[in-house]
């Protein structure tokens, strides 16, 4: 695997576009993933330089995928009596989303003004993936003022590829979003039609997407099914071990969304002991109000906790993970 790091540019900018090839690695990890943030892990002597050419910060990818992950943690190991030895790890690029905050430019908008109730930060009414792009976009090319672009991400944009029919993805009403860090935010949202986000850097191509010169993309795709064509057999040797886990612990069919002063039900048609129930904070929906919400207000509230109702469960389903061991043959 040719490891590669990308040359700082410097003032916040993401220009990906020269780089250098990273040697002297002794061992290394490439994790991606298709929601979560992929991560890797470079194993070391320090007297290979590493600590020099991959400070905090660095960019990095390689030939053969379009990711692009960031160093997050160098630590350093000296024993006496052994060779001194490093290891950097980081994670891929969607991850710097924690470090943005939901609605962050609202604040700035309504700095200094007196606020009787807080100020909401919704999603317009849309596909779940339209509104998972909208977050993306808010948080890294909005600036705070009209004058002031500060905290944008300069040469990143927000993009989806979507494969399956549009009837798949249903429209969803306004999303009125929590204060937290936006990849919690997102998170939430790319659950609910089982969506994935993945870094695309300049010139890469993805299926029907073509690359674009010093543009690094976040993408929200649906994924591609590759079962076809990555198949690891027992008989051929190809895995060490494997483990399997199939639970319902987390299934959930009804949902009870509580409020401050409104509570909402979803139900399902299951009965008996196929029945399912959970508990859902709401309180953050109609909570803005200063008294029991009445007419346009009561039902605009009971509708957006009925959403939230509904996307949780969609989110509760029945469990199947596979842990495999890949052999090193």
């Amino acid at each position: 695997m040719e490891l590669f790091k990308f040359d700082p540019v410097g003032g916040g900018d993401v220009t990906l576009q020269q780089g250098e090839l990273v040697n002297y690695i002794d061992d290394l990890m490439w994790v991606e993933r298709y929601r979560t943030p992929g991560e890797f892990k470079i194993k070391s002597l320090l007297r290979s330089g590493l600590r020099e050419q991959l400070p905090l910060g660095t960019l990095v990818s390689h030939v053969d995928t379009s990711e692009v992950m960031m160093v997050e943690n160098i630590k350093i190991v000296d024993h006496v009596g052994a060779d001194t030895k490093i290891e950097i790890t980081g994670r891929s690029l969607d991850a710097y989303l924690e470090q943005r905050i939901i609605g962050w430019g609202l604040y700035w908008q309504y700095l200094g003004v007196t606020l009787t109730e807080p100020v909401p930060f919704i999603l317009s009414s849309n596909e779940s993936y339209l509104q998972a792009a909208d977050l993306i976009e808010e948080a890294i090319n909005t600036p705070r003022t009209p004058a002031a672009a500060d905290d944008s991400l300069v040469n990143v944009e927000e993009a989806y590829r979507i494969t399956l029919p549009s009837a798949n993805y249903p429209v969803y009403g306004e999303r009125n979003m929590k204060r937290q860090d936006v990849h919690k935010g997102l998170l939430s949202i790319l659950e609910i039609d089982d969506l994935g986000i993945r870094i695309v850097r300049p010139g890469f191509s993805i299926q029907d997407m073509a690359g674009i010169d010093d543009i690094t993309r976040m993408v929200v795709h649906d994924g591609v099914n590759k079962t076809a064509s990555v198949i690891f057999s027992w008989d051929l040797g190809d895995l060490d071990g494997a483990d399997y886990l199939f639970s319902l612990k987390r299934k959930k069919t009804e949902a009870l969304v509580v409020g401050r002063y409104l509570d909402q039900i979803v139900i399902s048609d299951e009965t008996g002991i196929n029945r399912r129930e959970m508990l859902v904070d709401g309180d953050d929906i109609d909570g803005i109000y200063q008294n029991y919400p009445t007419g346009s207000d009561k039902t605009t509230a009971l509708a957006a906790m009925a959403i939230r109702g509904s996307e949780e469960l969609s989110a509760s389903k029945e469990l199947e993970i596979t842990s495999v061991n890949i052999s090193r043959t």
